[in-house]
């Protein structure tokens, strides 16, 4: 994989203490401290955007999802009316 140009730049103030915890857990990982942060924030980022993006269903919540998919209810009024605006839209594209 090649590796990504770091042309960005991102800044930090911490208390010293902190910055020594940083440096030692850098270097009892064999890495700069540089190298560190970034591998640890990049991680803790996926992590964070993951909790975020998933959805966890109860198993009746995933059978009544499944259900819905499944077998979906006719369309309602309220359904039919906003089809209708959504094709009025001007400049809107039709699927």
């Amino acid at each position: 994989m090649a590796e990504a140009i770091r042309d960005s730049r991102l800044e930090l103030r911490v208390a010293k203490s902190e910055k020594e915890a940083i440096e030692r857990a850098a270097a009892l990982s064999g890495s700069s401290t540089t190298d560190f942060v970034r591998s640890t924030m990049l991680v803790a980022s996926e992590r964070a955007v993951r909790a975020h993006e998933t959805l966890a269903l109860t198993s009746e919540g995933a059978a009544a999802f499944v259900e819905a998919i499944t077998n979906p209810p006719e369309p309602n009024e309220n359904l039919r009316a906003l089809a209708r605006e959504a094709r009025e839209v001007p400049g809107q594209s039709r699927v």
